[in-house]
C-alpha cells in the first residue's frame, strides 16, 4: 500500500530521519500542517508545513487553534515557525482541517508576515 499525496490542509505526523541512518529518529513523531500547493506537493521533494502543537501561545497574531470539526481539536497551528519536511519523513495522514481553520490559519500567516 503506497503512501498518499500530502494535500494542502492536511495533517501528517512526520519522523526525521537520522543523518546516515536507515531509521528514523527515536525522538518521537511532530505533527504539521501542510500548507504548499496540493499539485506542487506531488513534484517537489518537500512540502512547506507548520507545526501542529498542544502548547502554543495564546496569541491569535501567532497561533490557530483548530476547531471541534478538525481532526486534533484544541491543538494550535503555529504559524511563525513555517519549514519544509521532506515528504519521505511524512509517515501518517491524520486527516484534513475543515476550509474555515485553513482560510484562518492562511489570514494569520498572512497577517504575521505583514508586519
Amino acid at each position: 500500500m503506497s503512501t498518499p499525496e500530502p494535500l494542502r490542509g492536511d495533517i501528517w505526523s512526520y519522523l526525521p530521519t537520522v543523518a546516515r541512518r536507515d531509521k528514523p529518529s527515536a525522538l518521537g513523531a511532530d505533527r504539521v500542517l501542510v500548507l504548499s500547493d496540493s499539485t506542487a506537493n506531488t513534484l517537489l521533494p518537500t512540502v512547506l508545513a507548520l507545526p501542529v502543537v498542544t502548547d502554543a501561545p495564546r496569541m491569535p497574531a501567532l497561533a490557530v487553534e483548530l476547531s471541534a470539526d478538525d481532526p486534533l481539536p484544541g491543538c494550535s497551528v503555529v504559524v511563525y515557525q513555517a519549514k519544509p519536511v521532506y515528504r519521505p519523513w511524512l509517515v501518517e495522514r491524520i486527516g484534513s482541517i475543515t476550509e474555515a481553520s485553513l482560510n484562518s490559519v492562511f489570514a494569520v500567516t498572512v497577517g504575521y508576515l505583514d508586519r
